[in-house]
């Protein structure tokens, strides 16, 4: 089996992927739509798996919709890394802002690292990622919030839309969500929305959800929340009943979920005026409160969205 690497770089002029270079025949691809109108293809038939690295100053404004043009399995899976290597938004470094949806994922055995992704439009049922029922997402150290502006066209967003009825796993681990400073109509924003599992289970560890209406929304007992800290829902920083294996969360309401979980906490971040949600030195909310998922049987975390080493 072989790994297939290609290239994503918003200073390329485009080419066929094979290398970073920006000109040339083997440029980078100029956006993530280019490589994946270019590149899907049939991997399980291939024998091969696909690792797309994307990097760039400026924003990729175009969104992309991994669908069935791609045929992925257990053993031949897609990854897409961005390059994010801070814990908050990076102008610096790559990011998509596009559309209603920049990051649309419809199918299974996908992948997604060090992303940043936000809205690029003024929309009703607007977001940074959609899943769909029947895609197993797995999503490690990305950012995804709603663009800070002023909206005027309807009042509904989903920075993390996970789909209806879901019929496999998404697994979060690692990730920064949140509204952002928006102003306007937005006012039914909800940082990760599940509406059931008929089968799989939607797993969240050591993920940040700040500053929507409300945080982190689970209709039918489907999420397992583990070191989830939520903070400024403007309703609820946790809605719903979540899975009885939740545990070790932290939320500025009442609403926490699971065992040892801590509610009606301040927090103290380095910066969350600019996006950092990351612990201060001096915070007593959640610091030091977590517990180990190093070796959680269903996602095992041991580091934050730096890779700085945590319980």
């Amino acid at each position: 089996m072989a790994i297939i690497t290609r290239y994503v770089n918003t200073a390329s002029v485009g080419g066929d992927g094979t290398t970073n270079n920006t000109t040339g025949a083997t440029a980078a691809y100029a956006t993530l739509s280019a490589w994946n109108s270019t590149e899907a293809v049939n991997l399980v038939a291939a024998g091969d798996s696909h690792v797309v690295n994307c990097e760039g100053v400026a924003a990729d404004a175009s969104s992309v919709t991994i669908s069935a043009t791609w045929t992925t399995g257990v053993s031949n899976t897609l990854t897409i890394n961005g390059n994010l290597t801070t814990a908050n938004w990076n102008t610096s470094e790559y990011r998509l802002s596009a559309g209603a949806y920049p990051l649309i994922v419809n199918i299974l055995n996908v992948y997604i690292n060090n992303m940043q992704a936000e809205n690029g439009v003024d929309d009703n049922n607007i977001g940074a990622i959609q899943v769909a029922a029947g895609a197993d997402l797995t999503c490690n150290k990305c950012i995804f919030r709603i663009k800070p502006q002023t909206y005027t066209f309807g009042n509904n967003a989903y920075v993390v839309d996970c789909g209806t009825d879901r019929s496999v796993d998404l697994k979060i681990s690692n990730t920064l969500v949140y509204g952002a400073d928006t102003v306007g109509s937005k006012t039914n924003t909800t940082g990760i929305r599940v509406n059931n599992h008929t089968a799989g289970s939607t797993f969240l560890h050591n993920v940040t959800v700040a500053d929507c209406v409300t945080n982190v929304k689970d209709n039918f007992s489907a999420v397992t929340a583990k070191n989830v800290l939520s903070t400024g829902g403007t309703t609820a920083d946790f809605s719903g009943p979540f899975n009885v294996n939740s545990k070790n969360n932290a939320s500025s309401d009442a609403t926490a979920v699971g065992t040892n979980s801590r509610i009606n906490q301040t927090f103290t971040f380095v910066d969350s005026a600019n996006g950092d949600f990351t612990l201060a030195a001096t915070d007593a909310g959640a610091r030091n409160f977590g517990a180990d998922l190093s070796v959680d049987a269903d996602l095992a975390v041991s580091d934050d969205i730096i890779g700085t080493a945590r319980p």
